[in-house]
């Protein structure tokens, strides 16, 4: 039997209007749910709306087979803004698809990592402002708004707003917010109504066009002054859709753009700003998740998927108060569902897990009244009204203002042309890949199976359907999404689906991420069932990584299982010699390099003393080379060197003297200047990261290099539970090692292998050239304190 959707009174031409209450739709619903049940009906002027709430409801108008999300309402006026960005278009439009396409690797596991160190940047900020602020009133949302509008701006599209260097916020946010409440109003007002108020058009047209002249400047910075940054700016320029080789449009890159700031911050300040009421509100869950925060001497990337419990607390804010109320399929995805869910769920709970965890790791925090209760304020999201908390440092503040955020580079493929692969046999790496982790992870393989006797091919697995070789491995290595394969995995997984025979030797690793409890692992299980229904061998199991873990340990655990049977099936034979650096000691005239340009420092004072409260803070002025320039918010980029220090460490170490000369030749691709002399103090100071902590296969290379048998069981216990303890949390190097393990018989070649590259420091450049264009300053603390390894 069919039942009327039940719905209030209606008066004339107004309808339902009067059960709304303006500013807080989320009680007039919650009301009128508790009067009508779980679904009913509601006319606004000459709109009909229908709204459920109960989950068999929800769930069943989320079944993207029967329903797909129509742009109506409140979104629907955030098109005369947003227009066809990816919030606010409709499914069925070109540049959804099109977009949806090129921005989804912008957020996958591997390019969030790598946003991190901006990220730290930004909460450091925030850090820095509440421990100068200390014992004041701070408003929660307004100064959670900064931090986040902030992130997402110089993450996704390198530019900063600055937030916390000013009393009020940019223009930017004042033009958006406005925009955002005028839109929410408009869909309650006749459309003649909003036709008639002239006065009122105006603002929000001009506050549009202004969001539109700040997104157009930034898209024009970019493309007159390019910079080599894989973000999400640089993908919608460049980016093509993979199909159709398809460009976005500047006017398209300009609504994503708006899309992504108001998105991009809205919700997650909301969520943070809830953590902190909810924390507040129960003093025995604030200690248990500060606890979990200082375990850690450092806040890392590593870290953030240990925090077990600010997870579940996140996880259990949004379940109480979704920041976007209006549409939760179900409590525990509060980011959606199906192809229109919350493309940027990952870059949100990264950021949200490091803010908490540093806040908690370096205040005490208190409401300022004690006696306050939730009140809802409502844009496009809803967020606690009037929120306002005191914070009291922990202890003697040292906060890191980043100073080591890397540079991002495009990942050089591995020089292996020097290799003689006559004799290699041959292997098939597949990958099914919408993020780009396992592509990542596919290439990575490819380059350290040489070593083993094989010359690896990398391609999709659509790319390979029918034509499955039988005379070599086939590893693959794929992700699943809502239990649906990736879109270069398609048609392979429906080629399975016709159970052809396979005499194959196959090994599958999978992504996943485990919050999809009912999907985890799906298409990688599937695809390693169906081979081996179809007659094929497993070389070893399946190998499964959780993104919400540790993905890049779990793929290396796999991979290093991997490796040892494919050594074993070689039998030792073709495999490349492990030594890649040969080194020769010469004796040659000291060739000093080339100095191009010089940069001259005018300044360098303290500005403040070191004390109780923090570190010393120093200020420095460079002049720049002549002809160089600069703009507001750019770094500073700064090649170190190792302490003097240091570098002589490691030449006692290797019996080398200073002006030791060596030659490095090698048989695959280096950082290192190949067959040309350098001294060994040179290369030692200025090419590689002689305080880097040492891994945990190092330790077990060393073990095998010990002949004390105590010695060789103290490294083994190293490599094993008490690695994070111990090495990390210590930032024990390899250096450190060897002068601790003197039976380690490790030569010079072996050492320089083991160390990574030096990376280029970037300083935030705290001047502008509005006050000189060829001068620029830095201000920076300095931190003087015992080495955490105990050794300095």
């Amino acid at each position: 039997m069919i039942k009327q959707i039940p719905q209030p009174p209606t008066k004339y031409w107004i309808g339902n209007v009067y059960e709304l209450e303006p500013g807080n739709l989320l009680k007039s619903f919650e009301r009128l749910k508790s009067l009508y049940g779980d679904i009913f009906r509601l006319t606004i002027f000459d709109k009909n709306l229908i709204v459920i709430s109960s989950h068999e409801l929800v769930n069943f108008v989320c079944d993207e087979s029967k329903f797909d999300k129509i742009v109506t309402l409140v979104i629907e006026e955030l098109r005369n803004v947003a227009h066809d960005g990816l919030f606010t278009a409709h499914t069925n439009e070109t540049n959804w698809k099109l977009a949806h396409k090129i921005l989804i690797p912008a957020f996958g596991p591997q390019a969030i990592r790598g946003m991190f160190p901006a990220m730290m940047d930004i909460c450091s900020q925030l850090i820095l402002r509440w421990e100068r602020f200390a014992g004041e009133e701070i408003d929660v949302c307004d100064n959670f708004t900064r931090l986040t509008l902030d992130t997402i701006a110089l993450c996704s599209f390198n530019y900063r707003f600055n937030n916390f260097y000013k009393d009020t916020m940019h223009r930017f946010v004042e033009a958006m917010v406005n925009t955002l409440i005028e839109s929410g109003k408009r869909f309650q007002r006749f459309s003649i109504q909003n036709a008639l108020m002239i006065r009122t058009a105006r603002r929000y047209y001009a506050d549009a066009a202004y969001v539109y002249h700040l997104c157009d400047e930034i898209i024009k910075e970019r493309r007159e002054h390019p910079i080599d940054v894989n973000d999400l700016l640089n993908r919608m320029i460049h980016g093509k859709d993979p199909e159709t080789g398809y460009l976005l449009s500047d006017e398209n890159i300009r609504y994503q753009i708006i899309t992504f700031l108001v998105a991009g911050h809205e919700t997650t300040s909301g969520l943070l700003s809830f953590t902190m009421y909810y924390l507040l509100k129960n003093p025995h869950a604030l200690q248990k998740a500060r606890e979990e925060a200082d375990q850690y001497n450092e806040i890392t990337v590593d870290k953030l998927s240990k925090l077990k419990y600010i997870d579940a607390v996140l996880k259990e804010t949004l379940r109480l108060q979704p920041t976007a109320p209006f549409f939760t399929v179900q409590t525990k995805k509060p980011f959606g569902n199906g192809q229109r869910a919350c493309i940027g769920r990952p870059f949100a709970w990264q950021e949200s897990l490091l803010t908490i965890a540093l806040i908690l790791k370096h205040f005490h925090i208190e409401f300022v009244d004690p006696s306050y209760d939730l009140r809802f304020k409502q844009t496009l999201t809803i967020k606690p009204e009037d929120l306002k908390i005191r914070v009291r440092p922990r202890q003697r503040m040292e906060i890191l203002l980043n100073p080591n955020i890397k540079r991002t580079e495009k990942s050089e493929e591995k020089n292996v042309h020097e290799i003689n692969k006559e004799n290699l046999q041959s292997m098939l790496i597949l990958y099914g890949s919408n993020s780009g982790s396992c592509q990542s992870f596919a290439e990575t393989l490819a380059s350290e199976v040489l070593l083993y006797g094989y010359n690896a091919t990398v391609a999709t697995l659509d790319s390979s359907i029918g034509h499955l070789p039988s005379d070599r491995p086939i590893i693959i290595i794929t992700a699943s999404y809502e239990g649906k394969p990736c879109e270069n995995a398609k048609q392979f997984v429906a080629y399975l689906e016709t159970k052809p025979k396979l005499e194959i030797n196959y090994a599958v690793f999978g992504a996943g991420h485990h919050d999809w409890v009912d999907t985890y692992q799906k298409i990688p299980t599937y695809i390693d069932e169906m081979f081996g229904q179809a007659g094929g061998k497993r070389i070893i199991e399946r190998g499964a990584g959780d993104a919400a873990g540790d993905l890049f340990g779990s793929f290396e655990s796999w991979k290093e299982n991997l490796l040892q049977v494919l050594r074993k099936d070689t039998d030792g034979k073709n495999m490349t010699n492990d030594e890649k650096l040969s080194i020769e000691i010469v004796n040659v005239t000291r060739n000093l390099g080339q100095i191009r340009d010089f940069g001259t420092v005018l300044q360098n004072k303290i500005l403040v003393e070191a004390s109780e409260i923090g570190p010393m803070k120093r200020h420095i002025e460079i002049k720049l080379p002549k002809g160089q320039t600069y703009r507001s918010g750019d770094y500073l980029a700064v090649l170190p060197t190792n302490p003097i220090e240091t570098v002589f460490r490691v030449l006692k170490q290797f019996q080398l003297n200073t002006n030791s000369q060596i030659k490095i030749a090698s048989s695959t691709h280096t950082f290192f200047p190949t067959n040309s002399p350098m001294s060994a103090f040179d290369i030692l100071s200025g090419y590689v990261e002689l305080n880097q902590p040492i891994s945990k296969r190092q330790i077990e290379t060393l073990t095998t290099l010990c002949k004390d048998k105590n010695e060789q069981v103290n490294l083994t216990n190293l490599a094993g539970d008490a690695y994070e303890k111990e090495i990390l949390d210590k930032r024990i190097s390899i250096l450190d090692i060897l002068e601790m393990y003197r039976s380690c018989e490790l030569i010079f070649s072996q050492y320089l292998r083991m160390l990574p590259s030096l990376h280029i420091r970037q300083y935030s450049i705290s001047s502008s050239p509005l006050w000189n264009s060829e001068i620029v300053t830095l201000t920076y603390d300095v931190h003087c304190s015992p080495s955490l390894s105990g050794l300095g």
